[in-house]
């Protein structure tokens, strides 16, 4: 999983690389993104494992500890020597209309690099069997990441995912 989620990040930095939309992607980010995506999860050091490795849904209580992964990730990726490492992992269950976590950011309030990874862990997720449901095909997790697009995910980040959605499938398919 991280490793995917590393190199569907890395592949839309490429993609956006230039791109007079996002000023901030210079050579530098696209390295950075590459390898600091797989950090996203960091903070699940600190979850009982009981709680990851539930089968079924969370309770609140239960769903309060899992949500603690982001800050806690931040803290953990606090003295990392690029602030991209901890913006990724306290904010990478942000949404774009602010109805996600820790924070309730909305739109750009959300770090870009995070924004990224959430829609690259997303897709991810959609297409791995979980203890709670069965996995999707490529075609299905498209739709899902179009259909969020402005909800839980920048518009912006969808168009260009929806270029380059033959890659994740690659992706995917060759690093499972």
């Amino acid at each position: 999983h991280i490793e995917r989620v590393n190199l569907y990040s890395h592949r839309m930095a490429i993609k956006m690389y230039g791109d007079e939309r996002w000023p901030e992607v210079d050579l530098d980010f696209v390295e950075n993104i590459g390898f600091l995506a797989a950090m996203h999860d960091v903070g699940k050091i600190g979850t009982p494992d009981d709680i990851l490795n539930k089968k079924g849904p969370l309770n609140e209580f239960e769903w309060a500890l899992m949500k603690e992964h982001t800050i806690n990730g931040a803290f953990i990726l606090s003295g990392y020597p690029h602030p991209m490492a901890k913006q990724i992992a306290q904010s990478h269950h942000e949404w774009w209309n602010g109805t996600g976590y820790p924070f309730r950011l909305v739109g750009t309030m959300i770090p870009l690099a995070a924004r990224i990874v959430a829609l690259a862990d997303v897709y991810d997720a959609l297409r791995m069997r979980r203890s709670y449901k069965a996995p999707f095909d490529h075609k299905r997790a498209s739709l899902l990441i179009a259909a969020d697009g402005g909800l839980h995910f920048d518009t912006e980040l969808v168009a260009v995912f929806n270029s380059i959605d033959d890659e994740f499938a690659s992706i995917y398919s060759e690093n499972m």
